[in-house]
């Protein structure tokens, strides 16, 4: 028996609703819950704890929008699919919690393809997620913050293999590296985002904490 893979979708666009359900015919992948709002959607996650999210929105998805529903539910693999992300969004929606990002306009192939990569637990970066991840890479300087997000030489030479459009086969006879190893390095990479985004995080909770503790000393 094959197995069914459970998805709730975020849009306030209805033609995308039915694209997305033209898609997954036929597949493993079921929809359990639509909505446009950010509420309800939270509650959706909460309720069935889905493989995936889709989201798609007009207007682009903010960063504490995308958080919070990695925290309603953890285990569920985000993925974005909006015309406005630039090096900058991608970067920073990916640390609050992104799993992948799907080209515009949207094909069948590459929504398929995502899904099939996060549920082997793999990576998914086309080719402009790479080019965004490697040019904020190059941006930032480890001197001026406090938790960098710092590439190996490794990490950026499969960057800028990716950002070429290059497959793994390819990658792997280039480099003359395993593929496991690739996937390790692209894991990785996304992993080393997610952790300063979770160290800056926890600080500025412990931060709140220290102020409110303060406050509550100046008070008595």
């Amino acid at each position: 028996m094959t197995q069914e893979y459970s998805m709730i979708i975020f849009t306030d666009q209805k033609p995308y609703i039915t694209l997305i359900h033209t898609y997954l015919l036929g597949t493993p992948y079921k929809i359990k819950g639509i909505s446009s709002r950010f509420e309800e959607t939270k509650t959706l996650l909460i309720h069935h704890a889905p493989d995936f999210m889709i989201i798609n929105l007009l207007h682009p998805c903010s960063n504490p929008d995308v958080h919070q529903f990695k925290i309603a539910s953890p285990r569920t693999r985000i993925i974005l699919s909006e015309e406005e992300c630039n090096s900058q969004s991608i970067f920073e929606l990916i640390r609050a919690g992104a799993d992948a990002f799907l080209p515009v306009p949207l094909l069948r192939e590459d929504i398929l393809q995502a899904l099939a990569a996060l549920r082997n637990d793999e990576i998914f970066l086309p080719p402009f997620v790479a080019e965004s991840i490697l040019q904020k890479s190059r941006e930032i300087n480890p001197s001026t913050h406090k938790f960098p997000y710092i590439l190996t030489e490794r990490d950026q030479t499969i960057l800028e293999c990716l950002a070429k459009g290059m497959a793994i086969e390819e990658i792997q006879s280039t480099l003359a590296i395993e593929e496991d190893l690739i996937h390790a390095h692209m894991n990785n990479i996304l992993q080393k985002i997610h952790f300063s985004d979770i160290v800056q995080n926890h600080i500025n909770e412990k931060l709140v904490d220290v102020k409110t503790e303060i406050d509550h000393l100046e008070l008595t």
